[in-house]
């Protein structure tokens, strides 16, 4: 256990979009709500008058949106990523809106896509 420090912080927020798609059952956990674990509930109920929680299922529902939509954007930059370095691995779509193997439009693509990682 380090203590938290600026160089340790951000190394934390830099690792956290690849941990996340490691394991993203760790986020889900970190965003069930107490009042669904028996423990919580149980600790709730002795004090008098209870502990009441607050109901924030549209943002949870938002929040399982964002992340997902984040693992996507993951997931596509790690193929965009494998085919600047293979780019002999991979051949162009028919559809219209297909990216190009060039480097610069691999770049490109790669930069729109952190971009929106980035809004999230």
């Amino acid at each position: 256990s380090e203590e938290w420090t600026i160089d340790s912080l951000v190394r934390a927020a830099s690792s956290f979009p690849d941990n996340v798609s490691k394991c993203p059952q760790r986020t889900w956990a970190i965003l069930t709500r107490y009042d669904t674990v028996p423990n919580f509930i149980e600790f709730a109920n002795k004090p008098n008058p209870p502990i009441k929680v607050r109901r924030y299922e549209g943002v949870q529902r938002y929040t399982s949106d964002l992340l997902d939509m984040y693992i996507e954007y993951k997931t596509n930059l790690l193929v965009v990523n494998d085919a600047m370095r293979h780019p002999e691995h991979y051949e162009e779509s028919k559809r219209e809106d297909h990216v190009f193997l060039t480097v610069e439009s691999l770049v490109k693509e790669r930069r729109l896509l952190k971009a929106e990682m980035a809004k999230i």
